[in-house]
């Protein structure tokens, strides 16, 4: 049956009507991909700028020399000079972590950092990209972490300059009291291995739960670092034997096995 040429003009309109519906309605507003996150630009709230412990590292190739050092070995207190040896995007930012618990965010040029106590310290150059980068703080969050390299300073020093001791450091039959005295601990008011850092703990060897070491840092430094007065710690073995207690750097996130900095190991021998 033929369409009459009234119909005809009522299909005219309605195809009309629609196309112009479609040419006029506004475009949504374009989402910007940061990192692991994809976020409606009319959807950013404060929120999205809160979420830190979001960050995640992924180890990477870390055999190419990204940086140098000099010296990688001397006597406590030791000043070593890292020297980077890449360019990245302005985007990037390259976090250089001296395996004390300090470190350098912005690692472009130069930089000096001083070893106060023997210990054998891992170092490791991360280069975070992309994130939400927030104006009021000048910094990005929900970043992508690679690490490009990794290497070991070796500090030597004499046993008045040990970050680590314990009295006594043998006993006949346990139980066997040993107070421990640690040099070395973190500023941070809880621990910070549920984020990003690493905590300086005593692993006292023998299965025990390590102890975390929190003090008052010379010069008011949140992060690890000499103590003002030392931190003074009670462990008991209550069987015989030999440990290895170990005062170090430990925790944090990484991909694949974090890197750990040993400041100090003491024996404890029970017989």
């Amino acid at each position: 049956m033929s369409m009459t040429p009234l119909k005809y003009g009522l299909l005219a309109l309605v195809v009309v009507a629609v196309g112009a519906l479609i040419f006029f309605t506004p475009a949504k507003q374009s989402i910007r991909e940061w990192g692991t996150t994809a976020v409606p630009e009319e959807e950013l709230t404060n929120e999205d700028f809160s979420a830190s412990n979001t960050n995640t590292i992924t180890v990477g190739d870390a055999s190419n020399q990204t940086f140098s050092v000099s010296p990688d070995s001397g006597s406590a207190p030791l000043t070593v000079t890292f020297h980077p040896n890449m360019h990245i995007s302005a985007q990037d930012r390259l976090e250089l972590r001296f395996g004390d618990q300090t470190l350098n965010q912005k690692f472009v040029t130069d930089v000096s950092h001083t070893y106060a106590f023997p210990g054998v310290y891992t170092v490791e150059l991360i280069q975070w990209s992309g994130g939400i980068y927030n104006e009021e703080k000048d910094n990005y969050f929900d970043q992508v972490g690679k690490t490009l390299q990794r290497t070991t300073i070796t500090v030597d020093g004499d046993p008045s300059s040990q970050a680590f001791s314990a009295a006594p450091t043998s006993g006949f039959r346990p139980p066997l009291v040993v107070t421990f005295t640690s040099h070395y601990g973190d500023g941070n008011p809880s621990p910070s291995s549920h984020v990003d850092g690493a905590d300086t703990i005593i692993d006292f060897g023998d299965g025990s739960k390590p102890q975390w070491i929190h003090c008052e840092i010379e010069g008011g430094s949140l992060g690890g670092g000499k103590c003002i007065t030392p931190t003074i710690i009670q462990h008991t073995y209550t069987q015989n034997g030999t440990y290895t207690a170990t005062l170090k750097q430990s925790g944090g996130r990484c991909g694949g096995s974090c890197p750990e900095s040993i400041f100090g190991t003491v024996t404890i021998t029970v017989h």
